[in-house]
């Protein structure tokens, strides 16, 4: 294995594990205690899922950046992210927990674009400066390879995955932007999208995320996806859309990788971010997936950034079309602990009361159970 392809994390319980998924930590939003809380839940690792800065406010200043402005060269980055650094939550956290990272839109420039490629340079410069990562294979044209398989003994593999750098166009889909939702991040779909050669992770990830599921050998089979994987139906004006920055609006690679997993062995889970608020998604009761898909997703919520109304509300109205969404919660920010063993993984969903107070306590929102071999998930709490 090559570069950050691979990663083996020794701890001495190899038959237990407990670690935390979350993203999205806007400083001007408020304070990142979600952090405090999940010391104290003393997991063996932060699995964080991208935007771990932000390039601006969007117009809410309960602290504010070092300038509104948004980073454009690579002294700027470095400053907001040395900003970042300086909120006593997170540095408490990284004294304490290793972390494993990955980049989002807000960390850095979306796509790779000729446009756009001094902007982008800096800010992957200046992330891979600040973030405790290692060293990765620079690929040429400003390409690097930062995906890679974290690897629990035989407990878990989770394939880390980079849904941003390599993907087709996003903006696409955009004839008819009267029609759409959320800033125009929910869109009306359009044929473009079904395209057999579009893809979210690029021909040479998707290869290895391919072959790393059907090459599994841990009991727990689990793909880290900054994005929603699964599908979520939203419909406006009699109109169907679709969320153009989830795998939503690649559903042709997603479906090659279902098709992988539906084969692979380990069980397999979905773990993801990017939607500031808490999902549970059961598969098998998605209409509109193969009725054999068997495949669970767990989407965390944001350390701090809020999930304005133009956006939560388009998800409200429609969760009554979406019958495999058994659980949602869009009012907290926070995190989902995850605690497995070889025959079981519980995720629990942890919500800040308040990201303003410093002091904020931390309810538990929702428990599930999976059941290794068995489809689904139980909610116990």
């Amino acid at each position: 294995m090559e570069g950050q392809k691979l990663c083996h994390y020794s701890k001495n319980e190899s038959d237990n594990l407990k670690f935390v998924t979350t993203s999205c930590q806007n400083y001007a939003h408020g304070y990142f205690v979600a952090y405090d809380h999940m010391m104290a839940d003393q997991p063996d690792f932060i699995l964080h899922l991208g935007d771990y800065i932000y390039d601006t406010s969007f117009g809410e200043n309960f602290r504010r950046h070092e300038t509104e402005s948004a980073p454009e060269s690579l002294e700027e980055f470095r400053l907001r992210h040395a900003l970042y650094k300086t909120e006593e939550y997170l540095q408490n956290a990284h004294a304490q927990i290793p972390f494993f990272t990955m980049i989002d839109n807000h960390d850095a420039v979306e796509d790779n674009s000729t446009e756009t490629i001094k902007k982008r340079t800096a800010a992957y410069q200046a992330w891979y400066e600040h973030m405790p990562v290692r060293g990765f294979p620079f690929l040429g044209a400003n390409e690097f390879r930062l995906h890679r398989n974290i690897k629990i003994g035989e407990l878990t593999e989770i394939k880390l995955l980079d849904s941003r750098q390599f993907r087709s166009e996003r903006g696409i889909c955009d004839q008819d932007l009267q029609s759409s939702l959320g800033f125009g991040n929910f869109r009306p779909q359009c044929d473009e999208l079904f395209e057999k050669n579009r893809t979210m992770l690029g021909r040479a990830q998707t290869d290895w995320l391919v072959e790393n599921l059907r090459n599994n050998r841990a009991s727990w089979n689990v793909i880290a996806s900054p994005g929603p994987f699964l599908p979520f139906r939203l419909e406006n004006n009699k109109k169907e859309l679709r969320y153009i920055g989830a795998w939503d609006a690649y559903p042709e690679n997603r479906q090659e990788i279902i098709n992988a997993i539906e084969i692979s062995p380990g069980h397999p889970l979905v773990l993801s971010g990017d939607m500031h608020s808490f999902w549970a998604i059961d598969a098998k009761d998605d209409p509109f997936l193969n009725d054999k898909t068997e495949l669970i997703e767990f989407v965390g919520s944001s350390v701090s950034a809020n999930w304005p109304e133009p956006l939560s509300k388009p998800v409200r109205t429609n969760l009554k079309k979406n019958r495999q969404i058994k659980f949602y919660n869009g009012e907290k920010r926070g995190y989902f602990l995850h605690e497995l063993n070889t025959d079981t993984w519980v995720a629990t969903a942890k919500g800040v009361l308040s990201t303003k107070d410093k002091k904020s306590k931390v309810r538990q929102l929702a428990k599930f159970l999976v059941e290794k071999g068995k489809p689904g998930f139980k909610k116990i709490g």
